[in-house]
């Protein structure tokens, strides 16, 4: 999986807790969001320059 690598978690093996690895941190689910949302706006981006120079 992505997530895992691109927020650097790793996972307690006593409890199954997933923390950040380089501020010890808990993982929160807003990462994950804000991740998405800047994705697809990029991507969202890609496409309207995409038909600007197209069309």
């Amino acid at each position: 999986m992505v997530g895992p690598k691109v927020f650097s978690l790793v996972k307690c093996a006593e409890c199954g807790r997933q923390y950040q690895k380089k501020s010890g941190k808990p993982f929160e689910w807003s990462h994950i969001i804000v991740y998405s949302l800047v994705v697809s706006a990029i991507g969202v981006a890609l496409l309207v320059l995409f038909f600007a120079l197209a069309g």
